[in-house]
């Protein structure tokens, strides 16, 4: 994992944040046998190279990662979520939920962070350099390519964590911007957290369109901002086959025909 911050940059001692607040285990009951396991597998187009399981103690729901500052941790990421608390706890309750353009951006940025904080459980294979990162904690700047989608589900599971990652480009000469440092600069994520399904697609390439690359069906888009209020639960829940398709859709991108180059992953 980073040893500094990933939304200040400082390096010093960090605190351990939580996928999900402390304040939301009350609505996700723990599943499976208390063990946590994480695999991370390695492909060249459709060949898998490298594949790695690690399993640790502790359930998702309370899974924390060292990758934030306290400073960042008890600050401005505290007062997101203190923000955030009411509207979520209502979605969490199954509640009809009006959201405006402000409600929409508040639970765009929220997500934004916990990507941001997943994306980094593998320091190497992030997407979202660093700028934008800080932008985000300073500025309350989502990404401009990150494209935010949400909806329900009725699926017996009420916490999961699906993320893919691939490098794309348009042109046999690479990724446009360039990846610099990074290694990956696309990914989609896909989690649950009781009721509400949430899907993020992020393309960093010149030429893709994260939010219009797929028809995303009982998904309402909530970055960017398509509509001035959108109600959450939708009218219709996601079956555990729409879920799963779309979880899995990003798999399936670097099959499109306008896709040039796969690279060559590490």
């Amino acid at each position: 994992m980073s040893k500094h911050c990933v939304f200040c940059n400082c390096k010093g001692h960090k605190s351990k944040e939580h996928l999900w607040p402390r304040w939301m285990h009350r609505y996700l009951p723990l599943e499976g046998n208390g063990e946590n396991v994480r695999e991370v597998s390695e492909h060249k187009w459709k060949d898998q190279v490298a594949s790695k399981q690690l399993r640790r103690q502790g359930n998702l729901v309370t899974t924390k990662f060292r990758v934030v500052c306290k400073s960042c941790n008890s600050g401005w990421m505290s007062e997101l979520e203190n923000e955030v608390k009411p509207l979520l706890v209502k979605i969490l309750n199954s509640e009809k939920v009006a959201l405006d353009k402000n409600a929409q951006n508040l639970l765009a940025r929220w997500v934004s962070v916990k990507v941001i904080v997943g994306e980094h459980a593998e320091s190497d294979i992030y997407v979202t350099p660093l700028v934008d990162r800080v932008l985000l904690r300073s500025e309350n700047k989502i990404p401009e390519y990150y494209a935010i989608f949400i909806g329900c589900h009725e699926h017996q599971s009420s916490s999961s964590w699906l993320r893919i990652s691939q490098t794309l480009a348009v042109s046999e000469e690479g990724p446009n911007p360039p990846l610099g440092k990074l290694k990956r600069n696309s990914q989609s994520i896909t989690f649950t957290c009781g009721p509400l399904f949430v899907y993020v697609l992020a393309i960093r390439e010149i030429g893709i369109n994260s939010s219009e690359f797929f028809t995303l069906p009982n998904l309402i888009q909530i970055f960017p901002i398509r509509q001035q209020e959108v109600h959450i639960p939708p009218v219709n829940t996601l079956s555990d086959a729409q879920m799963s398709n779309i979880a899995w859709a990003f798999d399936d991108i670097k099959n499109a025909p306008n896709i040039k180059y796969g690279g060559d992953l590490p």
